[in-house]
């Protein structure tokens, strides 16, 4: 996972699924799930093109995790 991970990134949205794990996407639409205290990427995912927009959403219960990348079509 560390391999497309960047670390001058900005943050946009965070969500702490649990005690042991939180979920960040930044201004690029870089979406990764992190393994706390360690603050190690357990998961990376990138857009295929620079999104518009990002949105990062738990569900009530916290079992589900939503991002939504919004691009503008010109």
């Amino acid at each position: 996972a560390q391999d497309h991970f960047n670390f001058n990134v900005k943050v946009e949205g965070c969500a702490l699924i649990d005690g042991a794990h939180l979920a960040t996407v930044s201004a690029e639409g870089l979406l990764a799930v992190w393994k706390l205290p360690e603050c190690q990427p357990l998961f990376v995912r990138k857009p295929s093109a620079r999104p518009n927009s990002v949105k990062l959403r738990l569900s009530p219960g916290g079992k589900y995790l939503a991002v939504s990348w919004g691009w503008r079509l010109d």
